[in-house]
């Protein structure tokens, strides 16, 4: 299955992998940058849920371009993870884009005049002086989602990690880490290629080929039942813009080709 979105898309097909007759293992396929905290968890919670009840089925992961960030935090329910040379892996962070732009109202003879009930409420505004408070707040918010994140995944790959060899990699690219963050060095938000991923621990191990990898596992005759999620929205919208752009490369060159006719006729060979 190829698994990239909310719990609501996934859930329905997840049961019917796990529960299909005769099956050797259960194979998701990623390719997720990320995305919400809640429904990364929400995932992971759903896949060792069902791992627990059918415990003798292998769940295997198989990333494509990129698994990073909630991605990974789904990855990391996986019993294996296995990764393409040149997958995008890791990114165990959270972030929270922000500017501040109070200078540029000012500059331009704009107010802000934003009202709040709640002291708390504005937070880090971006049109509003820095606030310590209010940033303090945003830290505290931060620094919690991204220890649920690195408990769960710490939980999962256990000593597969490899904290001292992502600090060895850090420092040759001159961050200098404290005691302290040495212990958990692959969750400062750094991203892996593929076999530098297997080297500190996020991967088991490299592919080539799904296919190819599962006949390898399970013999020459293994069948394949992909299941997949109704597609979001997003992904419908980008199968109208192909078909639309496809329809359009169409007409083009069908205009292209009309035109060519038109302009042969009336040409003398002498």
């Amino acid at each position: 299955m190829c698994l990239c979105g909310s719990l609501d898309r996934f859930d329905k097909q997840l049961k019917e992998a796990f529960a299909a007759p005769d099956c050797c293992a259960v194979v998701l396929e990623m390719n997720s940058p990320g995305g919400s905290p809640s429904q990364s968890a929400l995932l992971h919670a759903r896949l060792k849920a069902l791992k627990a009840e059918h415990p003798a089925i292998p769940l295997l992961c198989f990333c494509t371009d990129v698994c990073a960030s909630g991605g990974y935090y789904v990855a990391a329910a996986c019993d294996e993870i296995h990764v393409l040379p040149t997958t995008l892996v890791g990114s165990i962070g959270v972030v929270a884009p922000s500017v501040g732009l109070p200078g540029l109202l000012k500059m331009y003879g704009i107010e802000d005049r934003t009202l709040t009930a709640g002291t708390a409420k504005l937070g880090d505004h971006p049109l509003a002086p820095r606030n310590p408070v209010a940033i303090a707040r945003k830290r505290a918010v931060l620094d919690e989602v991204h220890q649920d994140f690195t408990t769960k995944v710490t939980a999962a790959r256990g000593e597969r990690l490899k904290h001292a060899e992502a600090y060895n990699i850090a420092y040759r690219c001159g961050d200098r880490k404290s005691r302290k963050e040495r212990r958990s060095a692959l969750f400062d938000g750094a991203v892996y290629a593929g076999q530098t991923a297997v080297a500190v621990g996020l991967a088991d191990g490299l592919y080539d080929d799904l296919t190819v990898e599962l006949e390898r596992r399970y013999g020459k005759g293994v069948s394949v039942r992909e299941l997949k999620a109704r597609p979001s929205l997003m992904e419908r919208l980008q199968s109208l813009q192909e078909v639309s752009a496809a329809a359009h490369a169409t007409a083009l060159v069908r205009a292209a080709g009309a035109e060519l006719s038109a302009s042969s006729v009336g040409v003398e060979v002498r």
